[in-house]
């Protein structure tokens, strides 16, 4: 009888100690983390680059039970972006994902501590004021950039229309992430001798004229990826096009909107490397100061078949037709 007392007791002091060591894990299985998700605009590569993150953030974690999102639109208003990341501070995320430039200046101003993943942004750097940024940015803030090799983009306007020798650029003046982009191109287009002339709109009520202007007097149009152009693409679209001035523009969905050429970079892959990010972050795996800035690599040579067809451009070779 003392014997099978003692088996009993050994076997039950066993049991006790497994599940000692299972609770911890059981424990941190059942953390339901939060989320905030900042989209400064409503347009189909925000969309995408969303879906993607969410997708990569729901298997990284095990599910969508561990995973609690709270997501907003923010329509380009900057005030209403401020008031929707102090939302996510009260609400003690445990991470902001800021989709969009303005959505990743709003949440660097309010916060220090929180770790924040940008994405879809051009570039970081100039986004945040930040000068000196290698790799890594030292800071609570880390993401993914879009923005495709712009000598490669300069590339494409001289592989679409190689006889060009005037070119025009287009953008809005209010975009940080277009500035870093027309700096950068301007000096690319020169070094290979051609005529750069920039032309700035500041919004929907100058673009007309602007634009009109900028197709007169140019070969060919070169317009960067920033969020008031895609918002204004059919506007763009509806000037320029009866002009019949070819336009290089960045990014699909613009290129598909207004433009014959592009390099083009796959969105939800961009939301989903933005989501293992956030996974890496949240389950202690890295320290959101250490992880460098990413970038999809091999942006896409892309050509609107139906305009080209219009302007009487061939496809260039090495280009995908869409």
């Amino acid at each position: 009888m003392m014997k099978k007392r003692t088996i009993r007791l050994i076997s039950f002091i066993i049991v006790v100690s497994l599940l000692a060591m299972l609770l911890p894990s059981c424990s941190n299985k059942e953390k339901v983390y939060k989320i905030g998700i900042a989209k400064f605009e409503a347009h189909d590569a925000i969309d995408r680059s969303t879906e993607g993150f969410r997708e990569s953030v729901i298997s990284g974690l095990g599910g969508i039970d561990y995973v609690e999102f709270i997501e907003y639109n923010i329509g380009r208003d900057s005030n209403y972006c401020d008031k929707i990341i102090k939302k996510f501070i009260d609400k003690d995320v445990d991470l902001i994902m800021a989709n969009g430039t303005g959505a990743l200046q709003s949440a660097a101003k309010a916060t220090d501590s929180i770790p924040i993943l940008g994405t879809s942004i051009t570039d970081f750097e100039t986004a945040l004021d930040f000068k000196g940024v290698k790799g890594a940015l030292g800071k609570n803030i880390t993401g993914t950039s879009d923005i495709a090799p712009l000598d490669e983009m300069a590339k494409v306007i001289t592989d679409t229309v190689p006889d060009a020798k005037m070119v025009g650029i287009l953008y809005c003046s209010s975009e940080s992430n277009s500035d870093y982009q027309v700096k950068r191109m301007t000096n690319i287009l020169r070094g290979n001798g051609l005529s750069v002339t920039q032309y700035p709109f500041e919004n929907d009520k100058d673009l007309s004229a602007i634009a009109k202007t900028a197709a007169d007097l140019s070969d060919v149009i070169y317009i960067p990826a920033d969020n008031a152009t895609s918002n204004l693409a059919k506007e763009i679209d509806s000037i320029i096009r009866p002009t019949g001035t070819p336009v290089i523009a960045t990014g699909e969905d613009n290129c598909k909107a207004f433009g014959v050429a592009t390099l083009a970079i796959d969105y939800k892959e961009l939301g989903k490397k933005t989501g293992e990010m956030a996974v890496d972050i949240l389950l202690g795996e890295k320290n959101v100061q250490d992880i460098e800035i990413a970038y999809l690599p091999g942006p896409t040579k892309k050509f609107n078949v139906e305009r080209g067809n219009e302007l009487g451009i061939q496809i260039p070779i090495g280009y995908e037709a869409f």
